[in-house]
């Protein structure tokens, strides 16, 4: 006798958020990940569930699509009814992810008692696709088409975070969400140096790893473009955000940036496949690691956990004075955006 895999899935769930280790987006996405493995195999026994049942999990996880949820066509099917349709499959990294989250459940389950073999562990699929090539970093001359369009250069954004966002995420490698909920408080000076704080202070913010909380140098194209002059604008207007005009949403705030920047790219013409918001963190990155800059740094930069012993649990972080040379590096990278007098 052992509980039931539904009655795992809800402690496990319980768990990870009492602690702190999800935020309500992962927890979202992992329910209906879970969700989805338990519709395929049945709520049985978890001690019951050996390596054959997963086997016949992952057979038929790698023939289903990946809009199960979302498509009318799949709605009221079982899981037979759908595999029957014989559509497009889900791509290999989304498949991936589904074998992951159920091992890291089993792995909690081992760990709490409630399990004592792991038949997913290890239990993925190849992937044709390099991790580096999922998601494109931007040329220069995507760059040059992104900041260089009537919309930029004849200041005809619609809403300020149209002409902010992008700027702020190709100077400083955040996420989106990281910079759709700072608040005015969180451009700062420190040591003379002006930063932006990446935190979950103030209310209703998130981040995404306990590694995301981090301070960025401010590139100096960001204080001429305006950043400073526009942030002040909003506190004497009495506002407590950058950018008050979004709503918190399921995944925080940028749902709706995300959405526009897809329809301004495209009509840059930047609309090549992986070409996305995030590729301005790839470029951020992969700019510095071209660079030869120090992984350590580049770390600190963007919010990724130093795994070493050494810098990962002993270290301080670094400062920002030793952080504003690498931003700095910025200038020959961007040569086609500051050649424009956005301001």
């Amino acid at each position: 006798n052992s509980e039931p895999l539904r009655v795992i899935v809800e402690a496990y769930c319980a768990n990870q958020m009492s602690e702190g280790c999800w935020t309500y987006k992962t927890e979202a996405e992992n329910r209906a990940i879970l969700a989805l493995w338990i519709r395929i195999v049945g709520d049985q026994p978890i001690r019951n569930y050996g390596f054959e049942r997963h086997r016949e999990y992952k057979a038929k996880l790698q023939r289903l699509p990946s809009n199960l949820n979302k498509s009318p066509r799949y709605r009221g099917k079982s899981i037979d009814e759908v595999l029957a349709l014989g559509d497009k499959p889900a791509a290999p990294n989304t498949i991936n992810k589904n074998l992951t989250r159920v091992s890291a459940l089993f792995e909690w389950a081992i760990k709490y008692g409630y399990a004592t073999e792991n038949p997913a562990r290890g239990m993925t699929m190849a992937n044709p696709k390099r991790a580096s090539e999922e998601r494109q970093a931007f040329t220069d001359d995507d760059l040059r088409k992104l900041f260089g369009s009537a919309q930029y250069l004849q200041h005809g954004h619609k809403h300020p975070y149209q002409y902010w966002v992008p700027l702020i995420a190709l100077y400083t490698g955040a996420r989106l969400n990281e910079i759709c909920q700072l608040h005015l408080c969180d451009l700062d000076v420190i040591d003379g140096i002006n930063v932006i704080r990446i935190s979950d202070e103030g209310g209703n913010k998130r981040l995404k790893t306990k590694a995301a909380r981090r301070i960025i140098p401010i590139h100096p194209e960001l204080l001429r473009f305006g950043l400073f002059d526009y942030a002040n604008t909003l506190r004497e207007q009495g506002h407590e955000r950058l950018f008050p005009e979004w709503k918190l949403g399921r995944d925080g705030y940028g749902k709706a940036a995300s959405k526009w920047f897809a329809t301004y790219s495209a009509r840059c013409g930047v609309d090549a496949p992986g070409k996305v918001f995030h590729s301005f963190r790839h470029t951020f990155i992969d700019r510095l690691k071209q660079a030869d800059v120090p992984k350590e740094k580049i770390a600190a930069l963007v919010g990724h956990e130093d795994e070493s012993v050494t810098f990962g649990r002993y270290g301080k972080d670094y400062s920002p004075s030793s952080l504003i040379a690498l931003i700095l590096l910025l200038d020959c990278w961007t040569a086609g955006v500051n050649a424009f007098n956005l301001k």
